[in-house]
């Protein structure tokens, strides 16, 4: 069985809505908040490229985009508590997935920055 481990908060709003996993291996993964089960939180979540990680993070790309874009198709349902190890599904059918994947146009950032001294911040999760 899989695990996810949880590195970071994306987006928050009343909780973690879009958060950034590594599994064992340090593998890059998203995950989007889509219901909670049995008092836990469960994000729908699929492996990414470090480098359009950073374009997400810069708001280069958008969230949909950057989910559906990776090459072997796969998505997880990871349940359990951000301070632990989250327990990997896999999404059982197209329709569940169709309708957890988040609407187009969500980005972290609404414009992004062409300064250097921003992208560079932004990059690594520093204060602009």
């Amino acid at each position: 069985m899989r695990r996810l481990h949880y590195q970071n908060t994306l987006y928050y709003y009343d909780g973690p809505q879009v958060i950034e996993l590594r599994d064992a291996i340090g593998g890059h993964y998203v995950g989007v908040l889509v219901d909670v089960v049995d008092g836990q939180d469960r994000y729908l979540c699929t492996g990414v490229a470090p480098e359009r990680l950073a374009d997400f993070r810069i708001g280069g790309v958008d969230l949909r985009v950057l989910m559906t874009e990776q090459a072997d198709g796969s998505y997880l349902f990871a349940t359990g508590e951000l301070g632990a190890a989250l327990t990997c599904t896999s999404v059982a059918d197209a329709q569940t997935l169709s309708d957890s994947l988040p609407a187009p146009g969500f980005v972290l950032h609404e414009h992004a920055s062409d300064d250097s001294t921003v992208v560079e911040a932004r990059n690594r999760a520093n204060f602009v």
